[in-house]
């Protein structure tokens, strides 16, 4: 729950400001949120059902940008 407030505090504060652009958001979002599910992953240890390739993970944020734009630029 502390890991939530402190990234939910450092986008507020960072979109505030106005020094970063929106994609500086957006990666920063994509990749905290990551973090933290790999986190909760961690603490919960291994199972079957939790195991994963490295396919089924999530993706870097510049790598799942790349894939949403060819989906998108497809339609």
């Amino acid at each position: 729950m502390k890991f939530h407030l402190a990234v939910l505090t450092a986008v507020v504060i960072a979109c505030l400001t106005g020094c970063t652009s929106k994609d500086q958001v957006y990666e920063g979002v994509y990749e905290g949120l990551k973090m933290s599910k790999d986190l909760e992953d961690q603490q919960q240890g291994p199972s079957e059902d939790k195991l994963m390739t490295d396919d089924e993970k999530l993706p870097k944020y510049d790598q799942y940008k790349r894939k949403r734009e060819e989906i998108l630029n497809k339609n």
